[in-house]
C-alpha cells in the first residue's frame, strides 16, 4: 500500500509535464501500472527501489515496428519484487532479534536487540517477529537500577530484557517468547 501511495503521488506531481498513467492491473502477485513515458517509468522505479527495497529488474521488449524507418520499437517493463516486511519490523536472522531501520535492495540495516549494535545482514532467510504496528506503548515504572515498566497485558511490573537509557515516561515495547524487549 505504501509502495501503490508514493507512485501515484510520484506521477501526480508531474502531472504538469503529461505523465499519466494510462491503465492499472491487480494481477496475482501485486499490481501492473502503465505509465506513459519510459524514461521516467525507470526513474521512478529506481526511487521506489531505493525507498522500498526489494528486486528490480528493467527490460525491454519487441513492441512493434516502424513502418517508415524500418526501426525496431521497444517498450521498458520495470518489475520491482517489495519484501513482505518493512522498516521497524522485527526480524529473527541467524537466531538474532533485529528491528530493520533501512532496506536496502537485498540488505537490511537495523539494531540488534539484545546488544542496540547497529547491523546489516542479507535477508535471504528470516522470520517476521512481529510487525511494527504490534508494539505496545506503556510506562516506565523504575529506571535504576533495572529498567522497568508495566507489562502491556497484565500492568504488573516487568524487566526489559534489552534496557537502554530512556528519558520519556512512556516507552515502545514487544513480548517475545515471554520477554519484554524495548523497541524504537
Amino acid at each position: 500500500d505504501d509502495a501503490c501511495d508514493f507512485l501515484l503521488k510520484e506521477v501526480e506531481a508531474r502531472k504538469d509535464k503529461g505523465l499519466f498513467i494510462n491503465k492499472t492491473e491487480q494481477v496475482t502477485s501485486g499490481f501492473d501500472f502503465y505509465l506513459t513515458s519510459q524514461k521516467y517509468l525507470q526513474q521512478v522505479g529506481q526511487l521506489m527501489h531505493k525507498k522500498f527495497g526489494g528486486v528490480m529488474k528493467v527490460s525491454e521488449q519487441l513492441f512493434s515496428r516502424d513502418s517508415e524507418t524500418s526501426r525496431d520499437l521497444f517498450r521498458v517493463n520495470v518489475f520491482i519484487k517489495l519484501p513482505d516486511f518493512a522498516p521497524r519490523d522485527i526480524l529473527l536472522i541467524n537466531g538474532v532479534y533485529i528491528q530493520v531501520t533501512q532496506i536496502i535492495d537485498k540488505k537490511i540495516v537495523g539494531y540488534n536487540l539484545h546488544t542496540w549494535k547497529k547491523v546489516s545482514s542479507l535477508y535471504d532467510k528470516y522470520e517476521i517477529v512481529a510487525r511494527s504496528d504490534s508494539f505496545s506503548s506503556v510506562q516506565v515504572v523504575q529506571k535504576k537500577p533495572q529498567l522497568m515498566v508495566l507489562h502491556p497485558e497484565t500492568y504488573q511490573n516487568a524487566a526489559v530484557v534489552n534496557p537502554k537509557e530512556v528519558h520519556h515516561k512512556e516507552v515502545l515495547v514487544k513480548e517475545i517468547e515471554n520477554k519484554i524487549y524495548l523497541v524504537d
